[in-house]
């Protein structure tokens, strides 16, 4: 897990085709004299040079500058003002002789009388506002707008120091006897031959180009910085990768680059600071996601085709089937 993050890089729109094509067409022609050795090494220099030009050509996001609060609009100037003049004539109440007064009080009680207007006009506007926003905001995206209802309030910066957290996260995914082999079960039962044989041929370009295509555009990169935009736009640079994804199914060596993860910690409840308050979210490069990503759906189909999975029972994990819908169903 690195201590430092990839800067992100500030990647056109995917309505600007012309950035995107002459970035695609210029980063070809320096890959074809420079990706040279084995293919851990083509893979290192393809995602360096990718960053590395993308960089100079488009430059590094800004990190997000926090929004200064609504300014205060007339109506709350005036509020504001009301209070104030209130507490003075208070406190000229206190010091004043009993003759004066009445007519303090007589003026304390008309300003009084003119906040709570302005106060019940300001409340209805900011109403207003407030359900015209969450209005809007349900109809962009229901499913985020009830999560927000629904789900706790999360918060809070970690501030546990990099040694605990490595112990931390050490102990909590480390397995003591994960090279202990796995005694038979009795509870499973023998599997017949299968009918059809698992596709083990290299992927192809339609494959990969199928992931890609699925994948969402804001998925966030991995410890490289590269992400699915930068092949869903860039067609001959991702013809290089899907060359260098078929040498690394023939050879069956995992690279490196792909066994690494960058670590984001989010809050579990509200003013979290401790470690084991947060939960970890790994990031992996998404050249490794898309091979693999190639290599579930295979499996996925082989274990369906061959009925090796009840759809009847296990419906979780198996793209086609509704399981959310159905499952709630029989339980009504």
């Amino acid at each position: 897990m690195p201590t430092t993050r990839t800067p992100k890089i500030k990647w056109p729109k995917a309505s600007e085709k012309a950035p995107w094509k002459q970035f695609d067409e210029d980063l070809d022609i320096i890959l074809e004299s420079s990706m040279q050795g084995p293919v851990h090494r083509k893979l290192h220099t393809l995602t360096t040079l990718v960053f590395s030009v993308a960089r100079e050509r488009f430059g590094i996001e800004e990190a997000m500058k926090r929004k200064e609060g609504p300014k205060p609009n007339r109506r709350q100037h005036r509020i504001e003002n009301l209070r104030k003049e209130i507490r003075q004539l208070k406190k000229q109440y206190r010091d004043s002789l009993p003759m004066q007064r009445l007519g303090l009080s007589q003026l304390r009680d008309t300003l009084r009388t003119q906040l709570k207007s302005l106060r019940r006009a300001e409340y209805t506007r900011r109403k207003a506002r407030e359900r015209t926003r969450k209005r809007a905001a349900f109809t962009a995206n229901p499913y985020k707008f009830a999560k927000t209802l629904l789900d706790k309030e999360r918060s809070g910066t970690q501030e546990t120091p990099l040694e605990e957290v490595e112990k931390y996260l050490h102990d909590t995914h480390s397995d003591v006897n994960r090279e202990d082999a796995l005694a038979d079960c009795y509870r499973i039962d023998p599997a017949l031959p299968p009918e059809m044989p698992l596709v083990t041929t290299e992927p192809t370009l339609g494959e990969v180009k199928d992931v890609i295509k699925k994948a969402r555009w804001g998925s966030a990169p991995g410890p490289n910085a590269i992400p699915y935009k930068a092949y869903k736009m860039c067609p001959l640079i991702l013809k290089r990768l899907w060359r260098l994804l078929k040498v690394v199914w023939r050879k069956g060596e995992v690279p490196e680059a792909w066994k690494e993860a960058e670590g984001i910690f989010t809050p579990k409840v509200r003013n979290s600071k401790t470690v084991n308050l947060f939960r970890t979210i790994s990031l992996l490069n998404v050249e490794g996601k898309i091979f693999f990503a190639i290599l579930a759906r295979r499996l996925t189909s082989f274990l369906t085709t061959n009925a090796y999975i009840d759809i009847s029972v296990q419906k979780g994990g198996v793209p086609g089937f509704s399981s959310c819908v159905e499952l709630t169903s029989a339980i009504i």
